[in-house]
């Protein structure tokens, strides 16, 4: 789903100068002059601290002349005017909540690893939300936003003909339609106990990129978790280690991995060599990183239409099956490997909405059944640094 709000009309005649004549003009508008779009309708989904989760974004550009600065955002359940979350100042100072698209800095150079609040006219930023509601509330149909932004003297909206700047700049009422597909249940795709979910569902994990291919922007691995076998201590191989590690150190290393649904094989990779792991944690590719081979050793499994599972980092010639092949759920699909973009052995696993790995929209699963610490969790998907068991 798509949706926009078109841009306020400029009402001085725009003769013919640069922007940068403008850029230190008053202007007057007839509304706040930025457009709004919906990246994806949000799918309830049951994660397993007992909440509903929302998981959505929102893109803004500016198309003022000047400088924008948001200072807060508010989002309420549009039926009841129920407000479910608000970021404050401090929030957007957040990266993973807020920050204005590529090209960026790394986050590394910037003050305080913070990242600027400042809208530059022609940009866009992009806002993300995980909205957790109670498991007694029902999650809204739809949603209301309400974005504030700081005074800027060279902005005017005009109000019934007369200029309304004695308030921040304020925009209301942008609405998002929520989905009411039911997540995917799934079969777990490892088995046994002690499985740590790296980078698993939140907010604020490597997972939650912006992933800009052939003219789309999507959150590929919205909702992927990293699959590590740990020891009681959390450790993914015995520690302490000495200064050479191998593969095989890693508990994980060589675990079967299983199909989660019946389905058909539209693509493998098996020719990639695990990574050497090295002590310091840094990754050391066995060959040169692309984006063909970013993802190491691959399964692609479609189980619909709209639904491709992907499991990435396998071990090399531990495949299995063949494209085209008519999977069961619970069949043997390859080994859990090191290949790829990968520090130590561990399965990438996600669902998205097309058959490319990273040229999809990232969609919620929830597995049948797994416990957490002895309690069991029914048709719920693990979040960040969960350690469940699957029998």
């Amino acid at each position: 789903m798509k949706a926009f709000v078109s841009l306020g009309l400029v009402l001085l005649s725009l003769k013919a100068f640069s922007q940068t004549s403008f850029e230190k003009q008053t202007l007057s508008y007839l509304s706040l002059p930025i457009k709004v779009e919906t990246m994806n309708a949000p799918i309830p989904v049951k994660t397993s601290d007992g909440k509903w989760n929302l998981s959505y974004t929102l893109l803004i550009t500016n198309f003022s002349f000047s400088d924008l600065t948001l200072f807060s955002v508010s989002v309420a359940d549009k039926n009841t005017n129920k407000v479910l979350n608000t970021y404050d100042s401090k929030d957007l100072q957040d990266y993973y909540i807020y920050r204005t698209l590529l090209p960026t800095p790394p986050r590394s150079t910037m003050p305080g690893n913070k990242f600027p609040e400042e809208l530059t006219s022609g940009r866009t930023a992009v806002l993300f939300f995980w909205l957790k509601l109670d498991d007694s509330i029902s999650a809204p149909s739809q949603l209301t936003h309400t974005l504030t932004f700081k005074n800027n003297p060279l902005i005017k909206i005009l109000k019934d003909n007369v200029y309304d700047n004695d308030s921040n700049m304020v925009f209301k009422n942008y609405i998002v339609t929520t989905s009411n597909t039911q997540p995917l249940v799934i079969s777990p795709p490892v088995k046994g106990t002690n499985w740590l979910c790296g980078n698993g569902p939140a907010y604020n994990t490597s997972h939650q990129y912006l992933s800009i291919r052939n003219g789309k922007i999507q959150i590929a691995q919205r909702f992927a978790i990293d699959f590590q076998k740990v020891d009681m201590k959390s450790n993914t191989l015995p520690n302490p280690f000495p200064d050479t590690i191998n593969n095989r150190m890693f508990y994980g290393y060589g675990e079967k991995v299983y199909a989660v649904s019946d389905g058909v094989i539209v693509d493998i990779k098996d020719d990639i060599p695990d990574n050497v792991p090295q002590a310091d944690g840094r990754i050391i590719p066995a060959i040169p990183i692309t984006d063909e081979t970013v993802a190491g050793n691959v399964i692609t499994l479609k189980v619909k239409e709209g639904y491709y599972v992907f499991y990435a980092h396998l071990q090399p010639g531990s495949i299995t099956v063949n494209v085209g092949d008519e999977i069961r759920a619970g069949q043997v699909l390859g080994l859990l490997g090191n290949s790829g973009n990968s520090v130590g052995a561990h399965l990438h696993f996600h669902i998205g909405n097309s058959d490319s790995l990273n040229d999809s929209e990232g969609v919620p699963f929830v597995f049948k059944k797994f416990s957490i610490k002895g309690r069991l969790h029914i048709e719920e998907i693990p979040i960040n640094r969960d350690i469940v068991d699957f029998e």
